[in-house]
């Protein structure tokens, strides 16, 4: 009966606050039931309205934990000391059609220019079902050469993807269908130069409301150069100002969809 009484158990909550919300979206990324996804949405459409309410807002985030990592395919003893997490949430002027075609678009290097020295992605599953939804997930490996600083290149592989998540319609939570999209960095970068790139973890999420789509951004990654204090502010702002720019962009290109075949 006591077992009996364990299978049956609902699943706790999801949480409400942004910190641990960024870890929630990027553990259940995979969940078969939407619903829980559903209430972490709302939960934080619910924090952004309290706590900011119109606008951005960025900010620094705790370490994963060694479990987390491991979840996501990483070995038992990968070293997590020298992570730096911020998160970006933000409005931006777009619908969710437009995103999902932004991120399908094959070269992103097209796209956002000022991001690689060089842009190569692998589709691992048919994406052209995706949009006009008769799919809902779509995967893909991408290699990536990319600029650090003091003349620093990287080389290195994410793997990738975009799903839809559709709650109920009795879903008494967040009842609209809406995006995520998880990034993994399986193995550390190739790095050409002093300095070296270890681990990236990125979670993002699209909820679509009434005028514009909301975008949370979670990353996490352990690298920097030699010399420099790993803990530095310097780290948290450079990733944070990356994404901002990353997000703006995005708006701008809504707003150009003949850049990739809106």
């Amino acid at each position: 009966m006591f077992l009996l009484m364990l299978a049956c158990k609902a699943p706790d909550p999801a949480p409400v606050e942004v910190e641990e919300l960024s870890s929630f979206f990027l553990n259940h990324y995979e969940d078969e039931e939407p619903e829980r996804l559903a209430e972490g949405a709302a939960n934080l459409e619910a924090w952004y309205d309290s706590n900011v309410g119109s606008g951005d807002l960025g900010g620094q985030l705790e370490d994963l934990s060694l479990e987390d990592v491991v979840a996501l395919g990483m070995p038992e003893d990968t070293d997590i000391d020298l992570m730096v997490g911020v998160f970006h949430l933000t409005p931006q002027t777009c619908t969710n059609d437009q995103i999902a075609g932004i991120f399908l678009y094959p070269d992103q290097d097209e796209l956002f220019p000022d991001s690689y020295v060089a842009y190569g992605r692998d589709y691992k599953t048919d994406t052209d079902c995706f949009r006009p939804g008769d799919c809902d997930a779509a995967e893909w490996d991408i290699n990536i050469t990319t600029a650090l600083a003091l003349g620093t290149e990287m080389t290195y592989t994410l793997e990738s993807g975009l799903i839809r998540v559709r709650p109920s319609e009795e879903s008494e939570t967040f009842s609209e269908p809406f995006l995520m999209s998880r990034t993994v960095m399986p193995q550390a970068a190739t790095v050409d130069g002093q300095g070296y790139f270890d681990q990236s973890y990125q979670i993002e999420v699209f909820l679509p409301r009434e005028d514009d789509v909301l975008h949370f951004y979670a990353l996490w990654n352990a690298g920097g150069l030699q010399g420099l204090d790993p803990d530095a502010p310097f780290w948290k702002d450079q990733y944070l100002d990356s994404i901002i720019e990353w997000d703006e962009n995005i708006d701008a290109l809504c707003a150009e969809p003949e850049k990739w075949g809106g």
